[in-house]
């Protein structure tokens, strides 16, 4: 049996964020180096890491890490088949879950390619598996098939990589965090083979207090990059059922509170302040003044400069 991810302590269970860099973000190809059009998570502390990349290698050789579960997603190229199965081709809109049970994969590309790597953290998936199945994982818990099949995890990658991989918005911790418990709790339900599939019983909400302190925490820290991590901690609860819980007692996503949040705060500053958009975008966590005005119009229909001339006059 190959060697079981180490077991994790409750507290540990709120810490599942790695800072660590994931080895496929560190991979050699034999005709010329990998053409990576973005990363996110490498330079925070998440329970998600992930990259686009585009290349045209002929062959390349995966390495096993068992500090991720790693997912390719097919976005568009070539035919890409993995060495010991070749008779099944990954192609546009496929995915594939780097296999926990061998130290390296061998793929053999016809052409040029592009994909999406999402590596989440192994402590998440851990938590993750726990919670949902009541056993502790081992690597032989995964169905490790070439290209993976099933709707679930297809269509969750696709939403992840329409969120987080957009250049121009890099995401919060938040939203990596975020997108890290979606798609580990896909990976269990669908991909283990003690797999559950359909919806899971509520998990109940978290008592007032604890939701106070989330409450709490989040608008003393609004301005700052705040992650799920932290949160989960402040509520004493491991990152996968806090952000559960959360949402069923507050009604929303951890994520979509804190945004809206951090709209109602810049509404208060621009009738209140005279300070420059610019200030405000940070003094509200938004990570650009672009990022503001589009989340601030996606939830008012008015950029912040219009909304601070309406309220003055």
């Amino acid at each position: 049996m190959a060697e079981a991810p180490q077991s994790h302590s409750d507290a540990d269970l709120a810490r599942a964020a790695s800072d660590k860099i994931p080895k496929l973000h560190q991979t050699s190809y034999d005709t010329k180096p990998t053409s990576m059009l973005t990363a996110i998570g490498t330079d925070a502390s998440t329970v998600l890491k992930a990259a686009l990349w585009r290349n045209d290698f002929k062959q390349t050789v995966t390495a096993r890490d068992v500090d991720f579960f790693s997912i390719s997603h097919h976005r568009g190229g070539a035919a890409v088949r993995e060495a010991r199965d070749p008779d099944v081709p990954g192609v546009h809109n496929t995915v594939s879950i780097q296999n926990m049970l061998e130290d390296t994969q061998e793929w053999i590309s016809e052409g040029e390619v592009e994909f999406a790597h999402f590596h989440i953290s192994t402590a998440l998936v851990t938590t993750v598996f726990q919670q949902i199945l009541d056993r502790d994982p081992d690597f032989d818990a995964f169905d490790y098939a070439p290209v993976a099949h099933g709707a679930a995890l297809l269509g969750a990658v696709t939403s992840a990589a329409s969120m987080l991989l957009d250049p121009r918005l890099p995401p919060s911790r938040m939203l990596l965090d975020s997108w890290g418990v979606v798609l580990a709790d896909t990976l269990v339900r669908h991909h283990s083979v003690h797999r559950t599939g359909g919806r899971l019983a509520p998990l109940g909400p978290l008592m007032p207090v604890n939701i106070r302190r989330v409450v709490d925490y989040i608008e003393a820290h609004i301005g700052e990059d705040l992650s799920l991590n932290a949160l989960a901690g402040v509520a004493a609860q491991n990152v996968y059922h806090f952000a559960k819980r959360f949402r069923e007692t507050v009604g929303e996503s951890p994520h979509a509170y804190v945004l809206r949040r951090r709209v109602e705060r810049a509404k208060e500053m621009l009738h209140a302040t005279p300070l420059p958009l610019v200030q405000i975008a940070y003094a509200c966590g938004f990570s650009s003044q672009s990022h503001f005005t589009t989340v601030f119009g996606a939830y008012t229909g008015a950029t912040p400069g219009k909304y601070r001339r309406d309220v003055r006059d």
